[in-house]
């Protein structure tokens, strides 16, 4: 488990908003119901809004070493992000949320309780533009 220490990225959750008659932009992504800035499975448009802020751990894809993650950040942009567990973050889904870090945005990809102990929540994050 992470300390508290590790948590060192202020980041802001983002929830699937309402979907609009007509797209926000065009949308290349259009066909990834994960993606931004989205789409329906009709192809209706969806705004993204901020819910909350929370410290957290955020580090590139685990099982490389050092010089294949950085690599790896570039060529996949995968994650892995860790949070204290509380009844916001219980509410994310995946299909329905995102992550912002500073400019970067994140598609949620899975979201659980590794150690199943209700203490922090674990996420497999995709970097948008990676994929």
């Amino acid at each position: 488990m992470s300390g508290a220490g590790t948590r060192n990225r202020r980041v802001t959750f983002e929830e699937r908003a309402a979907i609009t008659d007509s797209p926000v932009a065009p949308d290349p992504l259009a066909n990834d119901p994960l993606a931004t800035p989205g789409g329906d499975a009709l192809g209706g448009s969806y705004t993204w809004e901020a819910r909350f802020d929370r410290w957290a751990s955020l580090t590139p894809a685990q099982g490389l070493d050092e010089d294949e993650q950085a690599h790896a950040v570039l060529a996949t942009g995968w994650f892995t992000l860790r949070v204290i567990a509380d009844p916001d973050t219980a509410t994310i889904a995946p299909e329905t949320w995102r992550v912002r870090h500073g400019e970067a945005l994140f598609d949620i990809r899975s979201a659980e309780d590794p150690d199943g102990t209700n203490r922090q929540i674990e996420m497999r994050l995709q970097r948008q533009g990676t994929a």
